[in-house]
């Protein structure tokens, strides 16, 4: 998610008044999975985002590192996702997207938190059994 629904950077490791020089982006893959139903045994079917010192709500994951880097994710805070088998779950993250703050609210979508004046939101959808 680089940029927000208005076309601002969605950068969600904004440092100073001087440009950042480290920047981090929410990524996600989708997958048709009418095509690919058992490639990816795993869906998210909930996100948090909590306070770095708070304990870790049962079930959930910590996204702890970069993929690419294996750098910190993010500063004071830690994105927490709650996955399950695709074949048991019945609905499951689907789309991400992020917003001026407080400038949009998205339909059908869950703010999952405010960070750097912007709104991370997600949406839900049923999974084809």
């Amino acid at each position: 998610v680089a940029k927000t629904t208005d076309g601002s950077d969605a950068d969600l490791w904004k440092d100073g008044i001087f440009k950042s020089k480290v920047t981090r982006y929410l990524c996600f893959t989708r997958e048709n999975v009418s095509e690919n139903v058992n490639s990816r045994p795993d869906v998210v079917v909930d996100m948090r985002l909590i306070d770095a010192k708070d304990v870790l709500p049962e079930g959930f994951t910590p996204v702890e590192k970069t993929m690419d880097t294996n750098e910190t994710a993010m500063r004071k805070r830690r994105l927490c996702v709650k996955t399950s088998p695709r074949a048991t779950a019945k609905t499951a993250v689907y789309d991400i997207q992020a917003t001026a703050k407080s400038k949009y609210q998205l339909v059908d979508y869950k703010c999952l938190c405010e960070i750097n004046n912007m709104g991370i939101w997600y949406r839900m959808g049923d999974l084809p059994q």
